[in-house]
């Protein structure tokens, strides 16, 4: 099936508290959460005719994340919630 493809840039900002909170786009549930809503978008849309795939070309320190979070480190954060 020919598809015609569209390449967006979205720019995500949060304010800390949303981040202490757990807010993590970089994390693929996040990104296959954002894929879901776009493809959702299109409401009568059959499987295959509408995808998006949501990739982060620039992310914040995540050593400032993880401890926004409360982890000890970045390392730390991937292994307690991938």
């Amino acid at each position: 099936m020919k598809h015609y493809t569209w390449t967006l840039k979205v720019e995500f900002s949060v304010a800390p508290d949303w981040v202490a909170d757990g807010v993590n786009p970089s994390t693929k549930a996040w990104q296959e959460s954002m894929e879901g809503a776009l493809e959702s978008l299109v409401e009568y849309a059959y499987a295959g005719e509408v995808t998006a795939k949501v990739t982060v070309l620039k992310e914040p320190n995540m050593e400032q994340v993880a401890k926004e979070q409360g982890y000890p480190s970045a390392a730390k954060m991937k292994t307690e919630n991938p």
